[in-house]
């Protein structure tokens, strides 16, 4: 019996060596990737006094902390932009070593030629020497879209049903109102009166500042509704 028991116990040593011999070893290594694989940046919904804007693309770390600020290649691979015409870079992107996040930072140009173009600028995480791009490929390049081109608000039909919609009228709404956004209907200085009146007064101005009023393809632009009197 007391052989049996020394067997067993031969037999286990060496099936526990064997098992941790085929165990491979983890290293850790310290990746990064985008915390989104694209965005779009449009124009058109800020007031036409804006000329530029600056992109935030954020970049994440798996992995720890370093003792110092490491520095992540993120190259331009693709783009129909012009460097120093439409964008910008302000660079370099670096991991500061008390962050697990990076910036990659774009300044983008508002000219003539993106109200009817959309400029696409694609970048691509590299490996450097201390930074490793992620095992996750479909977050290691992101795609920067950006445009002026004035598109129809989802809300327009359901709010603003009583105006025709047309870029014009829409680029003129951004201008007084600022941004966008529909108006507040629980917010009296930001609600549909509020905001017809503001128009409206806008317009006055507008007409009597230029030399023909403010039309777009059906004509004059009007702001008047038949059940606000003011």
């Amino acid at each position: 019996m007391k052989n049996v028991s020394i067997i067993v116990s031969v037999v286990v040593f060496f099936a526990l060596t064997c098992c941790q011999k085929e165990t491979p070893i983890f290293e850790s290594k310290s990746t990064v990737h985008f915390e989104k694989d694209s965005v779009v940046h449009p124009f058109y919904i800020q007031p036409s006094s804006v000329t530029q804007d600056t992109v935030d693309i954020v970049i994440k770390l798996v992995g720890k902390l370093a003792s110092h600020d490491r520095v992540v290649e993120v190259p331009i691979v693709e783009s129909t932009a012009t460097a120093g015409v439409h964008y910008k870079l302000l660079g370099p992107v670096v991991l500061s070593k008390d962050s697990f996040n990076a910036h990659l930072k774009v300044v983008l140009y508002r000219t003539e030629d993106i109200a009817t173009d959309t400029k696409l600028i694609k970048f691509e995480i590299r490996d450097s020497e201390e930074v490793f791009v992620a095992g996750f490929p479909e977050n290691t390049s992101f795609r920067l879209y950006f445009s002026d081109k004035i598109e129809k608000p989802t809300w327009w039909d359901g709010t603003f049903y009583e105006f025709p919609f047309s870029e014009i009228r829409m680029k003129f709404y951004i201008d007084v109102m600022g941004s966008a956004n529909a108006p507040n209907t629980f917010a009296p200085e930001n609600g549909f009166m509020y905001t017809v009146f503001k128009l409206k007064r806008a317009l006055v101005d507008y007409n009597a500042t230029h030399e023909e009023p403010l039309s777009d393809e059906s004509g004059a632009i009007s702001w008047e509704v038949d059940w606000i009197n003011y």
